[in-house]
């Protein structure tokens, strides 16, 4: 099947003229790089991903002067070649 994220006239009118126009969040890209080690599981590499942007700067603890760099955007990984199909999602 095919979800829409919208209403029954949003459909229809992309029904009707073949177009749907869709505002899509900006995305933050995590790229990973080498192999998946003995004991590494996919949890594991998740959690990875706040940590290392904590480190960076992107992402911060405090509630003042809060830095969120994933707050409202998709997340894209890249680098995890090895993943299953159910584990993509």
């Amino acid at each position: 099947g095919i979800s829409f994220p919208a209403g029954s006239g949003a459909v229809a009118f992309a029904a009707a003229t073949g177009v749907m126009p869709l505002d899509m969040p900006e995305s933050v890209l995590v790229r990973f790089k080498g192999e998946m080690q003995p004991g590494i599981t996919l949890r594991d590499l998740v959690h990875a991903i706040p940590y290392v942007a904590i480190q960076a700067g992107d992402l911060t603890v405090p509630k003042k002067n809060k830095k969120n760099i994933f707050a409202g955007r998709i997340l894209e990984i890249e680098g995890l070649n090895t993943l299953k199909c159910e584990q993509a999602f």
